[in-house]
């Protein structure tokens, strides 16, 4: 049957340690490891891409995506 309806981001927290996920449920799937940098602000650390996309733009843009609605829900929970 599947899921009618699925937020095209997803923001969690690792259940056994304290880092961040950021995950793209549309194609491209993937999911990015966000962190936080004191002299630069969020940063990505490691990716896992689930669909195959050569498309190095699209790519780039999801990223930043993903920075900002990491950002947006940091500012919204007040997260550490």
């Amino acid at each position: 049957m599947g899921i009618t309806f699925i937020d095209e981001w997803l923001v969690a927290e690792g259940a056994n340690s304290e880092r961040w996920y950021v995950v793209h449920t549309q194609f491209p799937r993937f999911v990015l490891e966000m962190g936080d940098n004191e002299d630069v602000g969020y940063e990505s650390g490691q990716a896992e891409l689930f669909d195959e996309c050569l498309d190095a733009a699209l790519l780039a843009k999801l990223a930043r995506q993903a920075g900002e609605v990491f950002a947006d829900y940091d500012k919204k929970l007040g997260v550490d």
